[in-house]
């Protein structure tokens, strides 16, 4: 039998964050407060500053094999 791992809502702070099985989309939804949140949607849109720093740190790598 496969244990259930019952996640904290990040609104509300209780454990109650589940995900919705008959979502065609990864939802997770808090029974006490209504709280969503579509994984799918996140890993798609995700960005952010590590990403830039690692484009620029690309680029840098690139130019000194290049130039050196």
């Amino acid at each position: 039998m496969a244990e259930t791992e019952v996640l904290a809502c990040p609104k509300c702070g209780k454990k109650g964050l589940v995900r919705c099985i008959h979502s065609e989309d990864d939802l997770f939804q808090c029974i006490y407060c209504d709280y969503r949140r579509d994984l799918t949607q996140s890993r798609e849109s995700e960005g952010g500053p590590g990403t830039v720093f690692l484009a620029i740190a690309s680029a840098l790598l690139i130019a000194l094999l290049l130039l050196g």
